[in-house]
């Protein structure tokens, strides 16, 4: 199955603001319900809005154009804090807590997503596994199905759906014999598989089981609190499309685009409310260091040049002043491949070390390195700020990533076993490619 990029991006994304939800939810653990409801309604929003942002990048990837007839507003679709203490007074060990906060974390993301699709024209969805799956999991793989059907999952499912057409969709599919023989298919005993290598039939296989694996499509709740879930809102639409729009602003998930709105997409806050994602920046004619730029030697005409660009990014700065590079990494990333929710105002008082940004989707502090395209210069770089912090994206410019630069970055971690970090991106291509770079473990 060809993998969206986009799609891919999601799922790690996704899974990384789960992660970050447990942690953080375990500790706010001991402060009682209001933290921990705390830490889940902004992990939560920071789903609703990747979920949003996704969906336009993974339409973008396959050149479709759907516009959207209702525009969601994230703080909708938390989950209020008598709800979660209902679920929490059922959790009896620290792995069911963990597993209830990572599942209303990607639970809100994707009720989000199924709404931002429904809201579009001519749009289907095709499951998404991550390989390796389980074998519910792999049955369903490559599956197209209506906008308004249900997304069936289990406990601990990771799949993803992506959207998209049903002349495009068709490039998506895949097999799930082809999991198997490659042996993604995780759960199967050897009893299965030899009943698979004599032509067996794995959908059979399966289904003995489904009922007791606790696949579920997630609609038993329709209604909760006196209005419509998401799910509630797609049964009660009856498959007219044309309701959804309308159901969503009655119910409190957004409100219906005007014909505006529709056209010009209102910026994103970054915090949560209501608005489509943020569009990328159009990329600026005068290219650093171009001709439109002025003369560096003109100091006033430079600041005033830099100050109305970063103006125009719609970020708060908190009084900083950003640096020419750093506009130029905020224009290509951010509505682009993230969110940039607040840059930081550097500490010149107690030299305190700082992170750049908070990055929102995935609720973390990260640090902007602008260096040259050399592995020796980035991992300078690196070293300089560990291990105060720890997540580091590389804007290369105009540059892309070679191989041989990835596979070296791959290996800082093993190369700087007292240097560690926890996770890398770099940007390249002046924003057309984000890679998040899989770091290798210290040799011990």
């Amino acid at each position: 199955m060809p993998v969206l990029r986009s799609a891919d991006r999601y799922y790690r994304l996704s899974a990384g603001i789960a992660r970050k939800a447990v942690l953080d939810a375990r500790d706010a653990h001991r402060r009682g319900l209001g933290p921990v409801a705390q830490v889940l309604q902004a992990h939560q929003r920071a789903e609703v809005d990747l979920a949003r942002l996704a969906v336009g990048a993974m339409l973008d990837e396959q050149s479709i154009t759907a516009t959207a007839t209702a525009l969601l507003d994230s703080s909708a679709f938390t989950t209020m804090v008598e709800d979660l203490e209902r679920m929490l007074d059922k959790v009896a060990t620290d792995a069911a807590f963990d597993r209830l906060i990572g599942s209303l974390t990607q639970g809100a993301g994707r009720d989000a997503m199924s709404l931002e699709v429904a809201v579009r024209p001519d749009l289907v969805w095709v499951r998404h596994v991550n390989p390796p799956c389980c074998s519910r999991c792999a049955i369903l793989a490559g599956r197209v199905y209506r906008w308004s059907d249900g997304f069936e999952r289990h406990p601990g499912c990771d799949c993803v759906n992506i959207p998209t057409t049903v002349s495009a969709g068709s490039g998506l599919t895949m097999s799930p014999e082809d999991l198997v023989t490659q042996g993604l298919v995780t759960g199967l005993s050897k009893a299965d598989l030899l009943v698979l290598a004599e032509g067996g039939d794995l959908n059979q296989i399966v289904n003995i089981r489904k009922q007791a694996a606790g696949l579920s499509d997630g609609r038993e709740i329709l209604v909760r609190r006196g209005r419509l879930t998401p799910a509630g809102i797609l049964n009660e639409a009856e498959g007219d499309r044309g309701r959804v729009a309308e159901l969503i602003e009655v119910n409190g998930y957004g409100r219906t685009a005007s014909a505006s709105a529709r056209t010009t997409p209102p910026a994103a806050s970054g915090s949560g409310s209501s608005g489509t994602p943020p569009r990328p920046p159009a990329p600026p004619a005068n290219a650093p260091g171009g001709p439109g730029e002025p003369d560096p030697a003109d100091r006033d005409a430079t600041r005033a040049y830099w100050q109305a660009r970063q103006d125009a990014l719609g970020i708060d700065t908190n009084g900083e002043t950003l640096t020419p590079d750093e506009v130029r990494f905020a224009e290509r990333f951010h509505g682009r491949h993230g969110t940039i929710a607040q840059w930081f105002k550097a500490d010149r008082t107690h030299r305190r070390k700082t992170n750049d940004f908070e990055w929102a989707e995935l609720a973390i502090e990260a640090e902007l390195k602008s260096p040259k395209d050399r592995y020796r210069t980035i991992a300078n770089a690196i070293r300089a700020d560990t291990p105060w912090k720890q997540h580091f994206i590389v804007d290369l410019g105009h540059k892309a990533l070679t191989q041989a630069l990835r596979w070296q970055l791959e290996k800082y971690n093993e190369r700087n076993p007292d240097h560690t970090i926890t996770a890398l991106w770099v940007l390249s291509q002046n924003g057309a490619e984000f890679d998040e770079i899989n770091l290798k473990s210290p040799l011990k």
